[in-house]
């Protein structure tokens, strides 16, 4: 019955089949032979085929699931088989295995290609316990080295003569690869803890050198290297790391100006709470006012502390006031932190600070340097003045605003009665924003009484200049009319003497008429004998020419009759 179900759960259409189709099946296996006779084994066939009919087929899903994972398990089991390993090799080991036998090839073939990631997943597991040991036996082997306290100068070639070492059980647990590589790591430690405490002892140096003042936040490493040289702790780190002692004063540096940074923004925190302090207030009053928060501070978490602790000795009406204390208190932090928010954000000088993976604690008034005090002593002022201007400028402009609102106001400022009175004018302009702008009654009053006295002082400085302009031009009008009587006056001796000038010149030109006058009748004679004289020499001119034509024409003629004479005979020929 065993052997029919083990061969189910790999074929399970065996509860199915006769038994001449099931005989192919296991008519193999050693176990058909235990019973001796046919008809035994047919009875068996049908009982467990008669009873397999009750297995649902939900059931037959499980058992297979079953040999599945017990095949997988069983894969994983062996040492010799990895995900590279082929399912050749894997049947020539496990084929004995009952759950290799639990599954038919078809199935054995399924679970093999769907345990590749399960023999991965083994195989890494492997890898790591294997390096697990080897670190284990590793670590040994440096306790060893650490036991026999071996010198810095010794190497690995020193260590491999020495017995006691070479043949301790620790040692052995290695290879040889593995033992060279632990003493490299053991020489690396033992370099990282001699770095680290020449460091230690190179830091202390640098502390007592700030301790006494030769080494600041601001100090440069050629300002103090002779001072550092002269100390043995620096050339123990200098013979172990060359670069090391300047990169550790580099550092120690940094740790003072971030020491200093957070106590400025200490301080200028504490500062802010210190309540109104003054611009003009020196570096020891601001001292005193952060002194004086700080101490109120330490005073307010200690009352907190007490409101906060209940004890069972308390009445009722005790812790009733114990809770509205706290509540007072919760009120009061509140209040304190809208008031530094509310300064935070009139701050206009933002600095960008580097935050760090740990929150630095808010240290006391007590922890803070002097230096840094200073500064944030400057910065406040700098601040203060700076938010003073702002404000003077705001007032400055409210006035502005509200004395082009009284302009508007003139008729009534230069009306002289009831209605020129603040009283009066402070009903028209109490619902203006620019009314609102000034705060103070009295600064508003005072500006409206300046704003009539400039209106008086104008109106009288127009009336006196318009007097002084109307003397101005009758003055101007009497300079005019004495200029222009002069000017008159000037014309008639002008043209006096114009009229004497032109009667001498009237006959200075009848004189010089009358010469030219002969002067132009003797010319034109003399024109008219020369016209006279040329016409004759013309017509001579004239003569001779026309005689000169006649004998030209004839001397024309003779010359045509000659080529007319020589075109005939030419023709002839």
């Amino acid at each position: 019955r065993s052997m029919l179900t083990e061969i189910a759960a790999r074929t399970p259409e065996l509860r199915e089949h006769d038994w001449e189709e099931a005989l192919r099946l296991f008519i193999t296996d050693r176990r058909y032979g235990g019973v001796k006779t046919l008809t035994q084994r047919k009875e068996l066939f049908a009982e467990w085929q008669q009873a397999q009919r009750g297995v649902s087929k939900e059931e037959r899903r499980a058992q297979l699931r079953a040999a599945r994972s017990a095949f997988i398990e069983m894969l994983c089991e062996c040492e010799q088989i990895d995900s590279r390993t082929s399912f050749a090799r894997a049947k020539a080991l496990l084929e004995s295995d009952p759950r290799w036998q639990a599954l038919d090839a078809r199935e054995r073939n399924a679970a093999f290609d769907d345990a590749e990631d399960d023999l991965r997943a083994c195989e890494k597991r492997r890898r790591a316990e294997v390096a697990a040991k080897v670190r284990a036996n590793a670590e040994r082997f440096r306790a060893l080295l650490h036991e026999a306290d071996l010198e810095a100068e010794v190497t690995w070639d020193d260590v491999c003569e020495m017995t006691h070492i070479m043949q301790d059980e620790r040692c052995q647990a290695l290879t040889a690869a593995q033992r060279e590589e632990a003493f490299g790591e053991y020489q690396k430690e033992r370099l990282r803890r001699a770095r680290a405490a020449a460091k230690k002892a190179y830091g202390t140096l640098l502390e007592e050198l700030h301790a006494k003042a030769l080494i600041a936040r601001k100090t440069k490493w050629k300002e103090v290297v002779d001072t550092i040289k002269a100390d043995e702790r620096y050339s123990d780190l200098k013979q172990i790391a060359p670069d090391a002692p300047l990169n550790v004063f580099d550092k120690f540096i940094e740790m003072l100006q971030a020491k200093y940074t957070h106590e400025l923004s200490c301080a200028k925190a504490l500062a802010l709470r210190s309540g109104p302090i003054a611009s003009s207030c020196t570096v020891d009053e601001f001292a005193n006012a952060l002194r004086a928060r700080d101490e109120e501070d330490l005073r307010l978490e200690a009352r907190q502390q007490v409101a906060e602790t209940s004890l069972d000795t308390d009445s009722y009406e005790l812790s009733q006031m114990r809770n509205e204390l706290r509540m007072l208190l919760e009120y009061r932090q509140s209040l304190q932190r809208e008031v530094e928010e509310i300064a935070a954000s009139l701050d206009e000088e933002r600095e960008e600070e580097e935050e760090s993976d740990d929150e630095e604690k808010p240290i006391r008034f007590a922890q803070m340097s002097a230096e840094a005090i200073a500064a944030a002593h400057a910065g406040f002022v700098e601040r203060q003045r700076e938010r003073e201007h702002e404000a003077e400028k705001r007032r400055a402009k409210a006035k502005k605003r509200f004395r082009e609102l009284l302009e508007t106001m003139k008729d009534m400022a230069l009306s002289g009665t009831s209605y020129g009175e603040w009283a009066s004018v402070r009903e028209v302009l109490r619902a203006d924003a620019a009314f609102e702008a000034v705060g103070d009654e009295s600064e508003r009053e005072a500006m409206w009484d300046a704003y009539c006295d400039e209106l008086k002082a104008a109106a009288k400085e127009e009336s006196e200049a318009r007097a002084a302009k109307k003397a101005k031009k009758e003055k101007e009008r009497a300079e005019r009319d004495k200029e222009r009587d002069d000017k008159e006056e000037k014309k008639d001796r002008e043209r006096e003497r114009e009229r004497e000038r032109s009667s001498r010149v009237k006959s200075s030109r009848d004189d010089r008429d009358r010469s030219k006058t002969k002067r132009k009748s003797s010319e034109k004679k003399e024109r008219r004998d020369e016209r006279k004289s040329k016409r004759g020499r013309k017509r001579a001119r004239r003569s001779a020419s026309e005689s000169d034509e006649s004998d030209y024409s004839d001397e024309s003629d003779e010359s045509a009759s000659s080529y007319e004479n020589r075109r005939r005979k030419h023709k002839r020929r």
